[in-house]
């Protein structure tokens, strides 16, 4: 009776393990896609919530290799494209990347952008999990479900003709590049959305929240603040010390 209790709880212990690593992502998390062009090999990694993102400066999260698309060709990373996405339900919102902000969206196009975008993440979300890291998730670009098919259309690039004016949401990882992310919004019943962009904290709505990618690696990089302004107390008081130095020489030489 112990021996198959021990068998019985040793499945219980792999299947749920193996069920943990097939498990969609999570709403509201940031996810890289990346995709090698020669290899045909799709890698969606998980960042975790775009809130707790919010926070990092100049923060690697996250490094894959070339061996992981199996691409062994001169051309290096150069074949290998990053894109980011996220989806948050209630009320639903379609998160995308970006070189340049977006023009406006047709609400349609939110609709379809938020359905495509939620069905990535419980596709790609089930995929193969890569060895080297437990939050990436492997999948074939051919698949009908993936990011290059859905998305990308197969190199065509969807976001063409989902938003009046784009250059797209992938960065070629081959030169550094930064990109912003952007939320799809409806406006109504009718009408066009729009698409505005990400803010790094309420608290501190003028700054971005900006991404970098290169070489299989993504840097999250908020932008500066604009340096504090001196308040006028401190200069009147500087202005006061001085003048108190001055007063002093002037009675020391006198």
């Amino acid at each position: 009776m112990k021996k198959l209790l021990l068998v019985l709880a040793a499945g219980v212990l792999v299947f749920g393990a193996a069920g943990q690593a097939m498990a969609a992502f999570s709403a509201g998390d940031l996810i890289r896609i990346s995709y090698d062009s020669s290899t045909g090999v799709e890698i969606a990694t998980d960042f975790g919530s775009i809130s707790s993102l919010q926070g990092l400066n100049n923060v690697s999260v996250d490094n894959l290799t070339l061996s992981e698309f199996n691409d062994s060709s001169s051309n290096g990373w150069a074949d290998v494209n990053s894109a980011y996405i996220s989806f948050s339900t209630g009320p639903n919102k379609a998160y995308v990347s970006g070189t340049a902000a977006p023009g406006n969206i047709a609400n349609a196009n939110v609709t379809a952008l938020e359905g495509l975008i939620s069905s990535i993440f419980n596709h790609d979300g089930g995929g193969t999990a890569v060895p080297s890291t437990t939050a990436s998730h492997s999948v074939g670009t051919g698949d009908p479900l993936s990011y290059y098919t859905q998305l990308d259309v197969g190199g065509k690039n969807i976001f063409d003709g989902l938003f009046s004016s784009t250059t797209g949401p992938e960065a070629n990882n081959a030169t550094s590049t930064t990109q912003s992310l952007y939320v799809a919004t409806h406006s109504g019943p009718t009408g066009n959305g729009s698409v505005a962009q990400v803010l790094n904290s309420v608290s501190n709505p003028v700054t971005d929240f900006t991404i970098t990618t290169l070489d299989g690696s993504t840097v999250i990089n908020p932008a500066q603040t604009s340096a504090t302004p001196i308040p006028p107390s401190i200069l009147l008081m500087g202005s006061g010390l001085l003048g108190l130095v001055g007063i002093g020489r002037r009675k020391f030489f006198a």
